[in-house]
């Protein structure tokens, strides 16, 4: 007998926002939005999107004075609608195949993070658990109870497991946060000990990191369950465990992988934060820190571009490329690395992810820090000086063609990224 599918709506909170202004105007009219799909097992993730012309499934939004009885519904539609008429209160649901099927949960992808649980009723019940402070009481104090109970519940996807990525894993478990998945086909290095956390040890030198890192920090927070992928964040296996994460982010060393993560941030509707630090081997330039949210709708490409464009598309043009260029890779093009400065990027980013959370931070940013040639820290918000942006970046090669496309997009990537090159170049570079 067939196990009952677990039915999630992920919502980028900005679309909603936006599709309730400008077409739910009035009680009975209903508005139609794309759905893609991540489905594993039994779980289904239903993603809303921007509108595409060949969109295979829709969702209709509608409110309404009275709840809707669902009937018999066709193929590939759902249903979502609001009881009330200001549409304050969120009713029933139902995603279609050949009967409704009702569902569980509704994400909105953006400040709070909150999760909407449903009940076989449709009815809305609490948007998360509020597991118990314990040692943890004093945080639990600073970011108040309901937000800390948000930022423990999501499950992270953490791409690249070494000097930032070591740090900030150990900053997420120290909040509480239940469930990371690691990704970096790397193995521990002697050079690789004097940042990475100091919990590893010379005893776990040829180890993949993601595994050392893992049994390491499973001895401190038992309580914490840390799967591992020690393949390229490109690899099957790879997207398989990220899609299945509701926030990535990304700590990589080089922009290939930044790269990569980007696109499936797109596709699955997840926030990503991206965080790097530099220390040019150029002594006129000075070490500097650049972390970046991109929430639903803006990307890399849209806020700042990649210094490695060409060499990024190069690189993923195939797993045999990738391989060999990992390989091959001198690792001096560096001028090195320091514990403080990763410290300082690792410290900022989880700052961000508490105030996105705690509902602060209300949209895409990013935060640039340098130290310049006195020792004085200078702090910039280039988007804020840009102004905002829109939903979705119309000229942007991710952000138009992939956000919300789901596992029916994943296929679309290859071109994506290679078609008309100096075009995607110039988005990348673009500051």
């Amino acid at each position: 007998m067939q196990g009952i599918r677990h039915h999630r709506l992920i919502f980028p909170l900005d679309l909603l926002r936006r599709t309730l202004t400008r077409a739910i105007d009035s009680v009975d009219h209903a508005a139609e939005l794309p759905l893609g799909l991540a489905e594993s097992g039994k779980d289904h993730e239903w993603l809303v999107a921007p509108d595409w012309h060949d969109a295979p499934r829709r969702l209709r939004l509608v409110r309404t004075d009275h709840l809707i009885a669902p009937t018999r519904m066709m193929q590939r539609t759902g249903v979502l609608w609001m009881v009330g008429r200001h549409g304050a209160t969120l009713g029933a649901v139902a995603m279609g195949s050949d009967e409704p099927e009702p569902l569980h949960e509704i994400r909105f992808v953006g400040p709070g993070m909150h999760l909407a649980r449903l009940d076989q009723s449709g009815n809305l019940s609490a948007d998360a658990d509020l597991p118990a402070a314990g040692a943890l009481s004093r945080t639990v104090s600073a970011l108040g109870a309901s937000a800390w109970a948000r930022l423990v519940n999501l499950r992270f996807g953490l791409i690249g497991a070494s000097r930032n990525g070591s740090m900030i894993l150990r900053s997420l478990l120290q909040l509480g946060v239940r469930e990371v998945t690691l990704v970096d086909s790397a193995k521990l290095e002697m050079h690789h000990l004097g940042e990475m956390d100091d919990a590893l040890t010379a005893g776990h030198l040829g180890q993949h990191k993601v595994d050392a890192l893992a049994s390491v920090m499973a001895q401190r927070y038992p309580e914490a369950r840390l799967n591992t992928v020690a393949e390229s964040v490109t690899h099957v296996r790879a997207l398989e465990a990220l899609r299945k994460c509701d926030f990535l982010i990304s700590a990589c060393d080089h922009d290939s992988a930044r790269l990569a993560g980007s696109c499936l941030a797109a596709l699955y509707s997840k926030p990503l934060l991206d965080v790097a630090t530099g220390i040019p081997r150029d002594e006129a330039q000075q070490p500097g820190v650049s972390v970046r949210l991109c929430l639903p709708g803006s990307c890399l490409l849209c806020m700042g571009g990649l210094p490695r464009a060409q060499e990024a598309r190069n690189v993923l043009r195939s797993a045999a490329i990738e391989v060999e260029f990992r390989q091959s890779r001198d690792w001096h093009e560096r001028a090195g690395s320091l514990a403080s400065l990763n410290r300082i990027a690792t410290g900022l980013a989880c700052r961000m992810i508490e105030d996105l959370v705690a509902e602060r931070v209300a949209r895409s940013t990013w935060l640039q820090l340098q130290f310049d040639g006195s020792g004085h820290v200078q702090t910039d918000y280039p988007l804020e000086r840009r102004g905002s942006e829109s939903v979705v970046n119309s000229n942007c090669p991710i952000c138009s063609a992939l956000l919300g496309r789901g596992d029916e997009g994943v296929p679309l990537v290859p071109a994506i990224l290679h078609r008309g090159g100096s075009e995607i170049d110039q988005a990348l570079t673009t500051s």
